[in-house]
């Protein structure tokens, strides 16, 4: 049927981005190793001429170290994926925004967290959906540079609790998107000259397949696009 070839091509595209990471995790151990060797090289030389910057040469080396610990450590998660653990959304949302904040510098992101201080338990898989939430807001920066009469690049960040589900809405303040499309996205492929279209199947996979959630595309005025990620409260 129509409806077991898109959750086929759903499962086939989970394991496409899965292969992607390994590849990415690869590059950054080969990455982190290269750097490890030349602070260690620093500290040799530093070692050999009484220089003080020995400590600092050591910091640096460590600091990679750690950073190769993690690389290995979600390599191996992708190799040989865990069961779905306890996160904790609103903590694991406040550090992707910090990474999100320096890899897209002239982005103004704004949060806002509706839920007081309650703690919104899901069961997931963390690196999964990180790489579906960062699929998503890379389409909103894409959108929100499209945008030319905008004075900034801005992106909302809502988060909320509805019943059983806590949610996300991510949005843009980018031209918009024909209502045609809005009900396509995420349920096949439309063609894109930046991709956004398959980023959003592959974004839909990893929610909807991997941690039983939904996403959901709506357009708001006066201009943008919002879409929310909604996901199961543990328990």
């Amino acid at each position: 049927t129509a409806e077991q070839q898109r959750v086929n091509r759903w499962h086939l595209l989970s394991r496409a981005i899965r292969l992607q990471a390994i590849s990415a995790q690869v590059h950054q151990i080969a990455n982190h190793t290269y750097l490890i060797n030349g602070w260690l090289d620093n500290v040799r030389t530093a070692l050999a001429a009484n220089d003080e910057k020995i400590a600092e040469y050591l910091q640096q080396a460590i600091g990679n170290a750690e950073a190769l610990r993690q690389d290995v450590e979600q390599l191996w998660h992708y190799r040989n994926p865990a069961q779905a653990k306890a996160i904790e959304l609103k903590t694991f949302l406040k550090e992707e925004l910090h990474k999100w904040q320096t890899d897209f510098e002239d982005v103004f992101f704004m949060l806002t967290d509706e839920t007081e201080d309650r703690e919104l338990i899901i069961d997931g898989y963390p690196m999964e959906l990180r790489s579906a939430l960062r699929i998503l807001v890379e389409n909103a920066e894409r959108a929100a540079r499209a945008n030319h009469a905008a004075t900034r690049r801005q992106i909302q960040l809502i988060i909320r609790q509805q019943r059983d589900n806590a949610s996300l809405t991510i949005i843009d303040n980018g031209p918009g998107v024909a209502d045609e499309i809005l009900q396509k996205l995420g349920l096949d492929v439309i063609s894109s000259t930046d991709g956004s279209g398959t980023g959003a199947i592959i974004a839909a996979a990893i929610i909807e397949n991997e941690h039983g959630g939904q996403l959901q595309w709506q357009s708001v005025q006066p201009q943008g696009t919002a879409v929310t990620v909604s996901l199961p409260l543990a328990g």
